[in-house]
């Protein structure tokens, strides 16, 4: 059975870095098409969420603020003002 049902809206990661809404428009073998934007596509199940909340989640479990925060190293062309 499909976890989602077809013109239900979830929400994906997308570029790893934002969440998107897209609308569920068939659901077979663990796979989902889904219409993102101005098109559409066919990605796994998994890697759809059922509410925004969920989606944000997940997201900051794959991007931890202080990975994003990572220090930059500097160059011989930075200067010292």
């Amino acid at each position: 059975m499909a976890r989602f049902q077809k013109n239900e809206v979830c929400w994906i990661i997308e570029n790893n870095n934002m969440v998107t809404p897209v609308t569920v428009l068939s659901s077979e073998d663990g796979f989902v098409t889904v219409r993102i934007r101005h098109g559409a596509m066919r990605i796994r199940e998994s890697r759809l969420y059922p509410s925004e909340t969920e989606a944000q989640k997940a997201l900051e479990i794959r991007n931890p603020k202080e990975k994003l925060k990572e220090k930059r190293v500097p160059t011989p062309w930075d200067f010292d003002h």
